[in-house]
């Protein structure tokens, strides 16, 4: 392997609340999109979607995918038997 010549310098992000400063921008209103998250909440943060997943959770899933299995069978111009 051949070394990394010159001097790798690491990037430090500027927070939230500063790039809101020099914005004139609420913080509520900047979006981040250099730390690989997504803007908008996920369904499990939300207190009703756990209390409805809690409800069913004793429940085994359904017996299979036949919608997706009749769809790769039309594609592959087969029976969904043979999916």
């Amino acid at each position: 392997m051949r070394p990394i010549t010159g001097h790798v310098v690491s990037y430090d992000a500027p927070s939230t609340e500063d790039i809101a400063r020099r914005t004139g921008l609420p913080v509520d209103e900047i979006i981040r999109f250099d730390g690989n998250t997504s803007p908008h909440l996920l369904p499990s943060t939300r207190a009703e979607a756990l209390a409805e997943e809690l409800a069913r959770i004793h429940s085994y899933p359904h017996g299979g995918y036949p919608r997706l299995e009749e769809a790769i069978a039309r594609y592959a111009g087969v029976s969904p038997e043979n999916v």
